[in-house]
């Protein structure tokens, strides 16, 4: 079995926004950024204030932006409590939900770069035609003066306070599987990132760029970087003249009947989340389909409105209530040529895996961007109703 979800044991394309730039996390307030969206046709606000033309004054940017935001971005279902691509940009906390935030509609994009608003994706939205993907607001343009006003506001926002590694990006070093619990300490690849480790298959520990089992790996026998011996091998930890009834698999011994690395033979690994028994690999486990186990998680992450539900589900993948099964199971992802979403039986050679740990991304952000990438148990109910065959 290679090292991928195995590790979780022991989504799928990026977010766009069909109201403005995507969503999430948190970096400097005021009182002015609690704001909350208002109703009615006027959408005052206790802050700010405009002129005879409906254009928001700009005497105080930090007042005047939350104002601009409520007044032009905040109905039809786009930017205001139920925000499209969760980006609400009225309600407490929006400034974190800008600042320093990777776009998750365009590669290589930060929604707001302190200090540098042509750089901003943000910005590059709100001025036609924008880079990627669709102007903002759906509206129509901001009067130029207001675009003046949140170039003004970005101008004076003090740098960052968060890990970007050199870039220009917040990171969650707890979760990213390139920075895993410190800059430029990558994980395996396919190894997800918990808690600020690389969460290698249980009965293996992360050694240089992979994940062994060092009871039986000549290399690394015993721990990391110890190697056997010319002509020994590692038997239960410990180097020795020979694997007695074992096999040797590479200097390593181990039992094939039980292995699932070398089920029934060396180098023949099971899926990820399946064992080996009798030389044989399974997927233990109790059943699990995607309409009573799979939908429901699917739907509750994944279709707030930009993303893969109402009105244009991203990427064309629709994963809303009776849709998303089609639109899954052998079918091939936009965005990686002839790679599976879901290759049934396969949880390693699902691109739906890889989109939901993080890791051999073709583009794009790990999924689900709202509410944070998925814990093992989430990974790993995914990842056994993949290797059951994916059932419906």
């Amino acid at each position: 079995m290679t090292s991928f979800v195995r590790a979780v044991l022991a989504l799928v394309v990026g977010v766009g926004t069909a109201c403005g730039v995507g969503g999430p996390p948190e970096v400097g307030s005021s009182d002015s950024t609690s704001s909350g969206a208002t109703t009615g046709a006027s959408h005052s606000l206790e802050t700010g204030s405009a002129d005879e033309t409906g254009v928001a004054a700009c005497d105080d940017p930090v007042a005047a932006v939350p104002m601009i935001f409520a007044n032009r971005c905040a109905d039809a279902g786009c930017h205001g409590a139920d925000a499209a691509a969760n980006l609400d940009l009225v309600g407490e906390g929006w400034v974190e939900r800008l600042v320093g935030q990777s776009s998750s509609l365009c590669d290589g994009w930060v929604r707001v770069i302190p200090g540098d608003p042509q750089a901003s994706m943000l910005v590059d939205k709100l001025v036609a035609p924008a880079s990627c993907g669709d102007s903002m607001p759906v509206g129509g343009p901001l009067p130029p003066a207001e675009i003046a006003c949140i170039e003004q506001w970005i101008n004076g926002l003090e740098p960052v306070s968060c890990d970007t590694c050199g870039g220009t990006a917040c990171l969650e070093l707890g979760t990213d599987p390139n920075h895993c619990g410190a800059c430029n300490a990558p994980c395996p690849t396919g190894i997800p990132c918990l808690d600020s480790a690389c969460a290698c298959p249980e009965g293996t520990v992360h050694c240089g760029d992979a994940c062994v089992d060092t009871l039986a790996n000549a290399e690394h026998c015993g721990g990391c970087q110890i190697p056997c011996d010319g002509g020994l091998v590692c038997l239960a930890g410990a180097c020795v003249d020979g694997c007695g009834a074992l096999t040797d698999c590479s200097g390593g011994c181990v039992n094939t009947d039980t292995d699932p690395l070398h089920c029934g033979g060396c180098d023949s690994p099971c899926p990820a989340g399946g064992e080996c028994a009798g030389a044989t690999c399974g997927c233990p486990g109790p059943a699990v389909t995607y309409g009573a186990d799979i939908e429901p998680l699917f739907v509750a992450d994944c279709t707030s409105m930009g993303c893969h539900g109402f009105p244009m589900p991203h990427e064309g993948l629709d994963l809303r209530r009776g849709a998303g099964y089609a639109d899954l199971v052998g079918v091939g992802a936009d965005q990686c040529g002839e790679r599976l979403l879901v290759a049934p039986g396969q949880p390693d050679d699902s691109y739906l895996m890889h989109k939901l740990i993080g890791s051999d991304m073709c583009q794009g952000n790990r999924m689900p961007k709202g509410e944070g990438p998925y814990g093992p148990e989430q990974l790993a109910l995914v990842a056994s109703w993949i290797c059951q065959g994916a059932p419906e």
